[in-house]
């Protein structure tokens, strides 16, 4: 029912931030960037996969019927005062969260590789999932290949997906995944505070975080970070788990209102968010919309996670502001300026 800019992520539950960093010089022959602006590192990919960053996350693709698709992001770990950091526990986890998310999962190897000129954890799995193959769906069994390295203080993962019997017998797709794997790069990011002041604020002490074409305006405390250069509105929280906040908008193929909307969302959280329990629901009023504010619990990589989306619709179009935090304690310490920034959106 919805229509989805077409995406590679497996897990889909954290929008981390990527604030400004790498630059793209020195190109490798034959390729292109795929690359969000500002993440630690860049993801280049053959010149003639197409590019789809408009998922939001830095990521390409070449063929749909093989879901042959590649991303990569990362991950800012919660380290708790006096624990220590282990990527191999943190590889672990994710294997655990595949296994509850996926009754298909099947582990081919997990072990040492590199990636980007450090040590890395080398992840190859299949699991089953539909794919479109000439207009109609079917099951088919994916392979996956992850890499994951320990970069600053982030966890960097380069995934790549193909479908299992084209990987096993296709030797321009094996050169294609040693090349952006071979390519990979990794690099600094440093933090950006942008500071938007326009001339419709409706308080002190508040910045702008939506982009300047955005149909809406959305505002957040100075405390928070962001960055608007890939036109998405989104901000994070400097401390460890980085509570976040984002805004997404659908185009449905027929009329829906906040409460189906939310029903297709539990829908689906039910059979891909492992340990996904409703907390509340709450209806409310956000920029003189109706709107329906549901939050839940999910549990990735062993933590758990609290989540609320508030949802209204105008014009047609479903708009989501998505509030992710580690941990009960740390969504509530930050759900007051969540609330502020809900008080504050308005449409153009």
């Amino acid at each position: 029912m919805i229509k989805k800019t077409v995406s590679c992520i497996l897990i889909v539950l954290i929008c981390l931030i990527s604030l400004a960093g790498c630059s793209d010089d020195g190109i490798p022959d034959g390729m292109k960037s795929a690359t969000r602006e500002g993440e630690p590192f860049i993801l280049y990919v053959p010149e003639s996969w197409y590019d789809n960053r408009d998922s939001g996350i830095s990521s390409a693709y070449y063929s749909l019927s093989d879901a042959l698709t590649v991303n990569a992001r990362y991950y800012t770990p919660y380290v708790g005062d006096g624990e220590s950091f282990s990527l191999t526990d943190y590889v672990n986890g994710t294997v655990t969260a595949y296994n509850e998310k996926y009754s298909s999962f099947k582990l081919v190897s997990n072990g040492a590789s590199t990636l980007g000129g450090a040590d890395a954890v080398r992840l190859e799995f299949t699991f089953e999932r539909p794919i479109e193959a000439n207009g109609v769906s079917e099951n088919a069994s994916i392979t996956a290949v992850q890499y994951f390295t320990l970069h600053a203080s982030d966890v960097v993962m380069l995934s790549l997906y193909c479908r299992s019997s084209a990987y096993a017998s296709n030797e321009e797709y094996a050169e294609m995944f040693s090349q952006i794997t071979s390519e990979f790069v990794l690099c600094d990011k440093k933090t950006v505070n942008d500071e938007i002041i326009d001339d419709e604020m409706p308080a002190e002490g508040i910045k702008r975080i939506s982009f300047d074409d955005a149909e809406y305006r959305f505002y957040a405390p100075l405390s928070w970070m962001c960055n608007m250069s890939d036109n998405l509105t989104e901000a994070y929280y400097p401390e460890s788990g980085r509570p976040n906040v984002s805004v997404t908008s659908y185009s449905p193929d027929t009329d829906i209102d906040a409460y189906t909307y939310y029903e297709l969302c539990e829908k689906e959280y039910k059979k891909e968010l492992s340990g996904y329990e409703l907390i509340s629901k709450e209806d409310r009023t956000v920029a003189e919309k109706s709107a329906l504010s549901f939050t839940y619990k999910a549990i990735y990589g062993g933590a758990e996670y609290r989540i609320m989306q508030t949802v209204l619709v105008r014009d047609g179009i479903v708009y989501s502001v998505t509030y992710t935090a580690l941990g009960e304690e740390s969504f509530n310490a930050h759900l007051a300026d969540v609330e502020l920034m809900l008080s504050y959106f308005s449409f153009r």
